[in-house]
């Protein structure tokens, strides 16, 4: 990166920052695009809506979605309580409110804090961190703006005008993060980082290789904590599965979650349809061994469907 470059970072990511908690952990929000900071009260529901997106208040005759950063993170639940905060947000010409453990803060970052992201070899590409601050002991990142996730046609507009506000968010604000990164910030990046590598890998490598690897508990290029992928014919017969191998050559289409979902079924189906997409539903997870809900990220590739999931 050139010097030029690097100035343009600096001068585009200097400002100050709205800090606020999630957990352990310390991020922050572009100060000029926070409107107000209120106690948290529960919205009103709205059917069909991302796992993230907890309802709509109005806010003044205003319809604002309310959106929990905690599992739009993929970080731990936590209960509400008399910290718990929605800030308020205004990005574009949307409003957005995201709820979050408390509010601390305004940090003012100097410029000369600011550097470009890294070379990044892990799943974690680089495409998703602009820049780094470094301000005493902490450490904090910038990223251009995801691509937006399907959750289906029935999607309304408050739905698409959340998810569109929310990309403006990941757009102009900064996280701020005390001792680096950690993947409660970035697991759907992570696993659709992972699916698309292996999309990429079976076509250059071939199936028969890439599968052998993904069955293998041992290969850290498909297995990072609870995160893994597997592969499934349009047919419902599994052709790789990163947690239990031993389901390889079964035809897994009627298999059904505890709520009675035929998930592998509605995969395929959605393969079929959409190509590329978010699929939820309950499955155990491998690392606590409870039954958690999941959302599984999925790419059709020829006649398979090639997935990997986050467990909320």
């Amino acid at each position: 990166m050139g010097m030029m470059e690097k100035l343009d970072v600096q001068a585009d990511l200097a400002r100050e920052y709205l800090t606020f908690r999630l957990g352990d952990e310390e991020y922050g929000i572009d100060i000029l695009k926070v409107q107000e900071i209120r106690g948290y009260e529960n919205p009103t529901r709205i059917a069909n809506a991302p796992h993230f997106l907890k309802g709509v208040v109005n806010l003044r005759g205003t319809i604002v979605p309310i959106v929990d950063l905690r599992m739009r993170f993929g970080c731990s639940a936590a209960e509400y309580n008399a910290f718990t905060v929605s800030i308020i947000l205004h990005i574009g010409q949307r409003t957005i409110g995201v709820v979050v453990d408390s509010v601390s803060d305004v940090m003012e970052i100097p410029a000369e804090a600011m550097r470009p992201a890294p070379e990044m070899t892990s799943a974690i590409e680089a495409t998703y961190i602009r820049g780094l601050a470094q301000v005493g002991e902490r450490m904090g990142w910038k990223r251009p703006t995801p691509s937006p996730t399907t959750r289906g046609s029935a999607m309304s507009k408050v739905h698409a005008d959340a998810v569109s506000a929310w990309d403006g968010l990941l757009k102009d604000g900064i996280t701020i993060a005390a001792g680096g990164f950690g993947l409660c910030g970035i697991p759907e990046n992570l696993i659709a980082a992972m699916v698309k590598k292996g999309v990429a890998a079976i076509k250059s490598s071939g199936a028969d290789k890439v599968y052998a690897e993904i069955g293998d508990k041992a290969n850290a290029t498909w297995h990072q904590q609870d995160l893994y992928l597997v592969v499934y014919g349009l047919d419902g017969v599994v052709r790789a599965h990163g947690a239990n191998a031993k389901m390889v050559g079964k035809n897994l289409i009627e298999l059904k979650d505890i709520d009675g979902k035929a998930f592998v079924k509605e995969r395929v189906d959605m393969a079929k349809t959409h190509g590329t997409f978010w699929q939820d539903y309950k499955f155990t997870n491998p690392e606590t061994k409870k039954i958690e809900p999941k959302s599984m990220y999925c790419e059709k590739l020829d006649e398979t469907v090639v997935c990997g999931g986050i467990y909320k």
